[in-house]
């Protein structure tokens, strides 16, 4: 891997308040192969190990690996929850169901503003499905539990 790579690996940890040793911890490797990755000396990183790590640090696998497209696909969601809760907005989770809906509506708008009163349908949507879907639940629970 190049130096490159490595100020990757830099970047993304310092965003994520990271250090080596923490990385290493997290995922279970040696600190030293980690700070190779930090340092630019790594010959090569297995796909599991770059899948980790960015998962770990909140990035793309293409954009650690190689710098392809965006750093992140969605915004940082923990700094996004702790910044809607100081601006008055409310997050909401999405049930499974409904999730690749979602997502690939999300990945239509991920570069750009999502207008008002698009976001306000599809959060009525989310309501509304999820309120459909709630004694779906509860019977096949009902019907699990006799």
């Amino acid at each position: 891997m190049t130096a490159i790579f490595s100020d990757r690996m830099r970047l993304a940890a310092k965003e994520a308040d990271l250090k080596p040793a923490q990385i290493a911890s997290a995922l279970k490797k040696n600190r030293s192969t980690v700070q190779q990755w930090f340092d630019g000396t790594v010959k090569s990183i297995s796909g599991d190990s770059l899948t980790a790590v960015a998962k770990l640090l909140g990035v793309r696998v293409e954009w650690l690996a190689a710098g392809d497209g965006p750093m992140r696909s969605l915004p940082d969601q923990s700094k996004t929850q702790r910044e809607n809760i100081d601006q008055g907005f409310t997050t909401m989770t999405v049930p499974d169901e409904i999730k690749p809906m979602f997502e690939a509506w999300l990945a239509l708008h991920q570069n750009r503003p999502i207008p008002a009163d698009l976001l306000k349908a599809n959060t009525l949507l989310a309501n509304s499905l999820t309120a459909a879907l709630a004694p779906a639940r509860h019977q096949d629970e009902d019907q699990r539990s006799e």
